[in-house]
């Protein structure tokens, strides 16, 4: 091992890596090594083309410790020089095949393979395995959220865990009904500092983004729609109703039978009586 003390400044951290440390994991840290010292050195490696530069190749939550307790430097294991975008690309690739990651979070990773490594999205596809259509939703999804927004985007898996943050999750929902219902900018905005708050779920953003659409505030959309629940019906309907239906108002059945509840069609159906 090259074990040397490294100035914590000139050490970088993996973006995704460092905006999916839990601060109570880091808190907890803080105190153990506030009582036992680091009993385990972190891992680095020479930022390519840059001598007196790092980035913490694992360790990450230690570093982050000793960074909040206000160390100076912490003793580091100077790893053989490592290629970043095939590091980059193997962590990414871990949490995608842990389903650890987001839409957003995918496109922000998948932005800086872009930007900074000149990746295509081709080449990007074939390396996660995935069609480059999602890939460049993922990115879509990403360069969609506000800039100021994009470091408060994590994975939160609680309400209670939010602290000021917005759960990816919602965050990716926000932007997919934002192409739906054709929202502006400030409706985003507003919608992505509902998703900061802790009674804010993200649920039922179909009908957020229906009534905002008809010219409601984005409070008076989130209260109304907090009201109702979306529910999933599996009905018998006969075929012969179907064809009837989808020939006639040149809709798919499931939109026919929203607009029929929603009182907007009258027409019946045979939905057969016995139990499924």
């Amino acid at each position: 091992m090259n074990i040397q003390d490294i100035e914590i400044n000139k050490i970088k951290q993996i973006e995704n890596i460092r905006l999916r440390i839990k601060e109570k994991d880091v808190h907890t840290l803080m105190a153990s090594i506030k009582q036992d010292g680091l009993l385990e050195p972190i891992g680095v490696s020479y930022i390519p083309g840059k001598k007196e530069e790092f980035y913490c190749v694992y360790g990450n939550r230690r570093l982050e410790a000793c960074r909040k307790l206000g160390w100076m430097s912490i003793p580091a294991n100077i790893l053989p020089k490592l290629d970043l975008k095939d590091f980059l690309v193997t962590n990414t690739l871990e949490n995608v095949e842990r389903q650890e990651l987001s839409e957003s979070e995918m496109g922000r990773m998948f932005n800086v393979f872009i930007k900074e490594y000149n990746m295509t999205i081709t080449e990007i596809a074939s390396r996660f395995s995935i069609p480059s259509n999602r890939v460049k939703r993922c990115i879509g999804i990403f360069t969609h959220i506000p800039e100021k927004y994009r470091n408060d985007v994590q994975i939160i898996k609680t309400a209670n865990m939010k602290r000021g943050r917005i759960p990816a999750t919602t965050a990716d929902t926000i932007i997919n009904i934002r192409r739906r219902f054709n929202l502006n900018k400030e409706q985003v905005e507003q919608l992505l500092e509902e998703g900061k708050k802790d009674g804010f779920e993200g649920k039922h953003m179909d009908i957020v983004g229906s009534l905002l659409q008809r010219n409601y505030s984005v409070e008076d959309a989130i209260a109304c729609a907090n009201k109702y629940k979306i529910i999933h019906l599996s009905l018998p309907i006969l075929s012969s109703d179907i064809k009837r239906l989808t020939k006639k108002h040149n809709k798919n059945i499931i939109k026919i039978i929203n607009s029929i509840l929603r009182g907007e069609l009258k027409e019946t159906i045979d939905v057969a009586s016995f139990k499924q």
